[in-house]
């Protein structure tokens, strides 16, 4: 049965390829030093080579080997700040047939936790904006990752964090269509997750599907507006590389 549902998502994955469609993934790789994670970092860049853009968190050691062994790609990585120990760990890379035509990163104002509360303030949370153009349409596109931990300056400092971002898409006016994507630990399901649903419901966004099988915590998302969204599933052995599962949709742009 298994077969039969692979063999069907690679049929209409190949019609959909013959339209316009971008293909992309999002994930939090986790991406701290150490021989065991390296090996995972070498084989989650193995896997994910298919994508027309990969928008990656906690990738904080791993620049090099992203940009040695991907030819095909052009990467925009995280500065890092001065006051942080890490940059943001954020990525964005995108085959080189899509032009970058702006880029901006932005750290948000406040964090939580050095030594506890997920030591969030050793590496500034914050995201980067990409404003690309790809077979001639242009795209806005951001990655982020927001604070984790479950205390209550954490959630505070999420919800700004939040407010920060949605500021951000509404003074720039960031048009259609949009592509967010990334970490934003907090549970769709959960009380939290109101914060998600005024999120999207104040900038009218759509979002990707859980897969219930990989996702027991709904804090990963990938949020769109002015694209259909085909929700397809990464490779399975993309699921065993991190403590966070990958999320994939295939966009078709609506004319």
């Amino acid at each position: 049965m298994k077969k039969i549902k692979y063999i069907l998502l690679s049929i209409l994955f190949s019609l959909m390829l013959s339209k316009n469609s971008l293909n992309v993934i999002s994930y939090n790789i986790h991406g701290f030093p150490g021989k065991e994670n390296k090996n995972n970092i070498l084989e989650i860049i193995d896997n994910i080579q298919s994508y027309d853009m990969l928008f990656i968190q906690e990738n904080w050691r791993y620049n090099h080997l992203f940009s040695s062994r991907m030819n095909d790609y052009k990467f925009i990585y995280s500065e890092k700040v001065n006051k942080s120990f890490y940059s943001s760990g954020l990525m964005i890379g995108f085959k080189k047939d899509i032009d970058l035509i702006k880029y901006d990163e932005k750290f948000f104002s406040d964090c939580n936790g050095y030594l506890f509360n997920g030591s969030d303030c050793l590496a500034y949370k914050g995201f980067i904006y990409l404003k690309v153009n790809y077979k001639n349409i242009e795209i806005n596109v951001i990655n982020t990752h927001l604070d984790s931990g479950s205390s209550i300056k954490d959630q505070e400092v999420r919800s700004n964090q939040l407010n920060e971002l949605k500021e951000y898409i509404i003074n720039n006016q960031l048009e259609d269509p949009i592509i967010m994507c990334g970490d934003f630990n907090i549970d769709f399901l959960k009380n939290e997750g109101n914060k998600i649903k005024n999120f999207i419901s104040d900038l009218n966004l759509n979002f990707v599907e859980w897969s219930n099988e990989y996702f027991l915590n709904k804090i990963d998302y990938i949020f769109y507006s002015g694209l259909e969204s085909i929700q397809t599933e990464a490779k399975d052995v993309l699921y065993n590389l991190s403590d966070h599962p990958p999320m994939q949709t295939l966009f078709n742009f609506i004319k």
